[in-house]
């Protein structure tokens, strides 16, 4: 799609568990203009992936750790970007 000067790629990443969702979000782009392109993501419920780190920089002595689906959603989004 067109915005301004730029051609934006719009990306979809969707999980093989959530099929109701990928269409759901792809009816939706579709009835207001957007073409997408589909990627598998990794996911979160599957995957085991977690954090040990604590991310206390909006509270400090939280003690709080970034969930499993963030940390899916990060690597699912930044492997696509790597290709």
């Amino acid at each position: 799609m067109i915005i301004g000067n730029y051609n934006i790629r719009a990306f979809v990443i969707t999980v093989p568990e959530a099929p109701d969702r990928t269409d759901f979000i792809l009816r939706h782009y579709a009835a207001v203009g957007f073409e997408t392109e589909i990627f598998n993501g990794i996911s979160s419920k599957v995957s085991g992936l977690n954090t040990s780190h604590l991310y206390e920089v909006d509270a400090p002595g939280s003690g709080y750790k970034i969930g499993p689906k963030e940390v899916a959603g990060f690597v699912s989004f930044t492997w696509h970007g790597a290709q």
